[in-house]
């Protein structure tokens, strides 16, 4: 677990924004989300399980089953953001954080981070 997560998409681990960026890419536009909502994206990434950086963090907590993430409008932010991202040929978007200067790229896929999230 990210315990230094600011719940900024810049804050996540490589492991955490693959999970996000898969929210978003299965058609999550929400912050407020359910277990059902993640279905799709563990799907994509292979998990039998929501992760646990999700449901059992109590400060995301906001019912039953309902969890906040607002690092989900970042990456759709970034996406949106046609001033400061650049598309590269794979259909990824080079993302720039100007509070600290540090470039994210959202979309694309590290197969590190998915092999750390399904043996996780």
């Amino acid at each position: 677990m990210n315990t230094t997560n600011n719940n900024t998409y810049p804050a996540l681990s490589a492991r955490e924004r693959v999970f996000v960026e898969a929210l978003v890419a299965s058609g999550v536009t929400r912050t407020t989300i359910t277990r059902g909502d993640m279905r799709g994206a563990m799907n994509a990434l292979g998990l039998a399980w929501p992760p646990a950086w999700i449901v059992k963090e109590h400060a995301r907590r906001v019912g039953r089953g309902t969890y906040d993430v607002p690092e989900i409008a970042g990456v759709i932010a970034a996406i949106n953001a046609m001033g400061d991202t650049t598309t590269t040929t794979d259909d990824t978007v080079v993302v720039l954080d100007e509070s600290n200067g540090d470039e994210h790229v959202v979309g694309d896929v590290d197969a590190d981070a998915i092999a750390e999230l399904q043996s996780a």
